[in-house]
């Protein structure tokens, strides 16, 4: 089992994934199916957590404790410029302004930015999706994953396997309530939200790359942008014009203004490493 576990690591990595995922959202979906009562919701968090405990897994299969000590070590590379700190928390605030916006320029929701909050409020928020969301992950999909697949594809590629994987994870996701994609699966359908929210999260794969690589493979950057990204949808709902879980209008126009950043990324930085003086983050 282990000759098999280095010879295709990337696969171990997910398989583990998703059965340490399946185990503690089973439940949830075992209620959604009316099989049994609810369950204390808290379990949620340790699935949360299942990409991250599946990367040192695997690692500690491969690399015994040096290479457990070598990846968790990625959480402390923070000495890379404040720009790249200002681009992993702004970009998704501009997407997200850009997103409500055009919508409601263009048929949807008005947008009422009377119910914004201070943005110093945004701070216990922020934290809480760093702690939960991007830890919780991104030991897994940056720290493990993305090192391996740029070792033989180059960072769009890589960029691209990375988001599929880590979006197809998300689908017992869509049977818990009150998740976000719960919502979503009851308006749009399973396949639809899946498949959407699928492309949306290889978007944020292509910039997830293009900050890892540039700071020097930093788990720590891919955390806080993992947490900002939520954290600023939640921040503009309160305008009104985002509509909640269920109004797919600002969710298209989300996915467009990305898919735009991510064209300028790739044009600027190239395909290659998406960066324009680090190569490319291997393993």
């Amino acid at each position: 089992m282990p000759n098999l576990i280095k010879k295709y690591p990337v696969a171990a990595f997910y398989v583990v994934a998703l059965l340490i995922g399946g185990i503690f959202t089973a439940p949830f979906i075992a209620n959604y199916l009316g099989l049994i009562p609810p369950v204390p919701f808290i379990i949620i968090f340790v699935a949360a957590f299942s990409a991250s405990l599946a990367g040192i897994i695997i690692t500690g299969v491969i690399s015994g404790w040096a290479g457990v000590k070598a990846l968790l070590g990625r959480f402390l590379i923070w000495r890379f410029g404040i720009g790249w700190w200002l681009a992993a928390l702004l970009l998704p605030a501009l997407a997200t302004l850009g997103s409500v916006l055009l919508s409601s320029l263009f048929g949807g929701r008005p947008l009422d930015t009377s119910q914004l909050q201070p943005l110093y409020t945004l701070i216990p928020l922020l934290l809480m999706k760093v702690i939960q969301a991007g830890v919780g992950e991104e030991f897994g999909w940056r720290g493990f994953a993305l090192p391996r697949l740029q070792s033989r594809h180059n960072a769009l590629v890589a960029s691209i396997i990375v988001g599929v994987m880590h979006g197809l994870w998300h689908w017992p996701m869509y049977f818990i309530e009150p998740l976000t994609q719960y919502y979503e699966q009851v308006a749009w359908g399973f396949v639809p939200a899946l498949l959407l929210d699928t492309v949306m999260v290889t978007l944020w794969s292509i910039m997830y790359t293009w900050l890892y690589n540039n700071t020097k493979g930093s788990v720590l950057i891919a955390a806080f942008f993992h947490g900002a990204v939520p954290t600023w949808t939640s921040y503009f709902a309160t305008t009104g014009a985002w509509g909640g879980e269920i109004d797919m209008g600002p969710f298209v126009w989300y996915m467009g203004v990305f898919a735009v950043i991510n064209i300028a990324i790739v044009a600027i930085y190239g395909p290659t490493h998406l960066s324009r003086k680090a190569e490319r983050q291997t393993a």
